[in-house]
């Protein structure tokens, strides 16, 4: 019985590791006595993606983000090991969309930020698909328009504060054509309508018909679907037109409805 144990295997048998590592689990695991298995980078995205996607569980959004910042120390620490943790849009996107579910502008614009800053001038990675994307600018969006709604009336939160991370947002999205993609309605319809919900009416006025065109065909049926024009890509859709006539109507301007 030892001698068969302690002979070597037979040419083309394959040798299994110690352990079987399942998806998301790093093989490199030098210290398999005394410490767990590590995650590799699939395996910080499933566990951020697997938690902000639950419904109503502000708990699991702010454990995907808690992991998202897992990330920045476990990449310190594989610069000198053979695995490499390294954040990529997969993750970014995650936790995004978690500062949007929770209404955290600011931690928002950092993660975009960061990630802006790293996209900045780098071919090899828009090629690759990594740098900013259509996702992570509409999650700022959200998170943004979410923090508003959360700061409650104007008589316990000042008005400057409660725009604040509107006009965080839009100077945002003013600049997404920096990386190779349009301006469209659904960046800015929702920031319009948290403009009006402030009484800032002039605001989500300018707001729409300075960064939005007028469609080049119309109007629609009144329960019909959007025919696609790649001339209209950067126009006013419905709800546009109707932020707009809301506005006029509170305004009393009864001629621009």
């Amino acid at each position: 019985g030892n001698s068969n144990s302690n002979s070597k295997p037979k040419a083309g048998t394959i040798v299994l590791p110690r352990w079987h590592p399942h998806s998301g689990i790093s093989d490199v695991n030098p210290s398999f006595r005394t410490a767990s298995p590590i995650m590799n980078n699939q395996g910080y995205a499933s566990t951020i993606w697997r938690n902000v996607r639950k419904r109503n569980k502000p708990s699991l959004w702010r454990h995907a983000l808690r992991t998202y910042d897992r990330m920045e120390a476990a990449a310190n620490d594989s610069k000198t090991s053979v695995l490499r943790i390294e954040r990529s849009t997969i993750h970014h996107e995650g936790a995004l969309l978690a500062c949007a579910k929770l209404g955290l502008w600011k931690e928002a614009l950092e993660i975009f930020e960061s990630v802006e800053k790293e996209s900045v001038g780098l071919v090899s990675n828009r090629r690759k698909g990594e740098g900013v994307t259509d996702s992570m600018v509409f999650s700022l969006v959200k998170a943004c328009v979410r923090s508003c709604k959360k700061m409650g009336g104007g008589e316990t939160t000042p008005l400057e504060e409660r725009r604040a991370p509107l006009d965080a947002a839009v100077q945002v999205v003013k600049t997404v054509h920096s990386h190779h993609f349009p301006v469209v309605a659904r960046h800015l319809n929702p920031l319009a309508a948290a403009y009006q919900s402030l009484g800032l009416l002039e605001d989500a006025k300018t707001l729409l018909q300075q960064n939005l065109g007028d469609r080049s065909i119309g109007p629609e049926p009144e329960n019909g679907g959007e025919s696609f024009n790649v001339h209209d890509v950067s126009a006013k859709d419905k709800a546009s037109y109707a932020l707009l006539v809301k506005g006029a109507i509170v305004s009393g301007s009864w001629a621009d409805a």
